[in-house]
């Protein structure tokens, strides 16, 4: 397994394929790459996409230590922008970032402007409202999890994996906003994404706040989806974000149904 040495830190990432479009694409909590972003890996041309992704710092296969959540964006996006250009070998890049992840990715997009291509954020929160710490709470035991995504965690966190994400919630209980002040700093073209039904990000007041504060942003609602839209209709999902990133060569396209509310769905 690949391994970075990032400020004294044993970083985990994986690269695949061996395309001019460069995506960067990040994890949610709890998140290592695998498990999360197996269908963009399974479904993406090698020819024209390079995918790159890790394992946050005390997340995944990125442990020891444990996770250190003092000022841990800022500090994931100087070591993000580290890895791009020592091991990956590039100063530009496209970026996504999923839910947790979503905040690192806003904080280099905001950070490092000239570095960040197209971002597209999914599921993803600035601040944390009473609706998702309400949600917090209710699945702070990871027994009231499905089988399913508990024992896919279980795998990479063994009997750990309760105390590691109690202490998430603790943490995020704790805090509202993260990076909202700099949300205006972000220039690149910016794809929103969002299910219908996400409880952990929910669309209000999540999409509309970003959007209005965001330049150049476009939100997209996948139907009948919760917080893991890239993980329920991946087909849907690649596909919007292989579009945005790589659009096709005419004037104008259109998205599948889109979120009306302050939304442009064209993208020009």
């Amino acid at each position: 397994m690949p391994y970075a040495q990032l400020n004294g830190l044993n970083i985990f990432f994986e690269q695949q394929g061996h395309g001019d479009c460069v995506l960067l694409m990040l994890p949610g909590s709890l998140g290592s790459t695998r498990i999360e972003f197996s269908q963009q890996f399974d479904g993406f041309d090698p020819d024209k996409f390079t995918l790159v992704s890790w394992d946050a710092p005390g997340f995944g296969n990125s442990r020891p230590p444990e996770r250190d959540y003092i000022n841990c964006y800022n500090r994931d996006a100087k070591l993000l922008v580290q890895l791009m250009e020592q091991y990956i070998g590039v100063d530009t890049f496209n970026l996504l970032g999923f839910s947790d992840g979503g905040r690192t990715a806003m904080t280099i997009a905001s950070q490092y402007p000239k570095m960040v291509k197209k971002l597209i954020l999914v599921g993803a929160t600035s601040f944390n409202s009473p609706k998702e710490k309400r949600i917090f709470e209710l699945c702070r035991n990871v027994d009231g999890w499905s089988n399913e995504r508990r024992k896919m965690y279980e795998t990479v966190y063994g009997d750990d994996l309760q105390r590691i994400w109690a202490k998430w919630v603790d943490v995020n209980n704790r805090q509202y906003e993260f990076i909202g002040p700099n949300l205006p700093e972000i220039t690149c073209d910016t794809l929103l994404l969002y299910g219908e039904n996400d409880n952990i990000a929910p669309i209000d007041p999540h999409a509309g706040h970003l959007k209005r504060n965001v330049k150049n942003a476009r939100v997209h609602i996948f139907t009948q989806t919760s917080h893991y839209c890239h993980q329920e209709k991946a087909d849907e999902f690649n596909q919007i974000v292989h579009k945005f990133l790589l659009p096709p060569a005419r004037k104008h396209w259109i998205y599948p149904t889109s979120y009306v509310a302050e939304t442009e769905t064209v993208i020009g």
